[in-house]
């Protein structure tokens, strides 16, 4: 009866110690997730004031490339972004001729974003967004699929008839 008793002490132990290490490993997942969401968050704050002070300090036209804004980055936050999966989009709506402070007339235009969604533990995906008035937002899909949340804020300005 001991070594029954020992046995089922034993199974309860190992069946104990699996759940922690489960547990510990799903919090570490989580954990990482957070913190590149966070990171990425933050990275793109920072690219959307690096436009914002250029597009004021170059007639209203956002930068094109990484390039353009090294001085207004820092060479810190330019290697991260530029090597980080970060791309900028909408460019070509947003440098067209007449349209002034684009920012007050389309906040919520895509500027930037982060290049490959990522999925997080609870099955969602999730994409980071610079917009143009210098905000981020963090889109979820279900299926990884973000077309539509895109084409809603992507849609090009009236083009000015002067």
């Amino acid at each position: 009866q001991a070594s029954e008793a020992e046995e089922q002490k034993a199974t309860a132990n190992q069946k104990t110690q699996t759940a922690e290490e489960k547990l510990a490993e799903n919090l570490a997942v989580q954990e990482k997730f957070k913190k590149h969401e966070i990171t990425t968050v933050n990275d793109m704050k920072e690219l959307g004031l690096a436009e914002r002070i250029y597009a004021g300090d170059n007639n209203n036209q956002y930068a094109t490339n990484f390039e353009q804004i090294t001085n207004e980055l820092g060479s810190k936050l330019y290697e991260t972004l530029r090597t980080g999966d970060v791309e900028f989009v909408n460019l070509d709506v947003l440098n067209m001729a007449g349209i002034t402070n684009v920012y007050e007339q389309y906040p919520r235009m895509i500027v930037s974003r982060e290049d490959m969604s990522q999925q997080a533990p609870d099955g969602t995906w999730h994409r980071v967004y610079g917009l143009v008035d210098g905000s981020v937002f963090v889109a979820t899909s279900y299926d990884g699929n973000f077309d539509v949340w895109e084409k809603a804020n992507t849609t090009p300005p009236p083009q000015n008839p002067n």
